[in-house]
């Protein structure tokens, strides 16, 4: 594998291993629920 992908899965593996021990998912908010967070798709609204 190319030495600069290596590096880039690595760091990539690096920042997901801190946002999972840490539990900083940027797309969740500490203090909401996953449902809380979801767009409806009905066009009809």
């Amino acid at each position: 594998m190319n030495d600069d992908f290596q590096q880039y899965l690595s760091l990539c593996q690096r920042i997901f291993d801190r946002m999972e021990r840490e539990g900083s998912w940027p797309w969740l908010e500490p203090d909401s629920t996953l449902d809380e967070n979801l767009l409806d798709s009905d066009p009809n609204q």
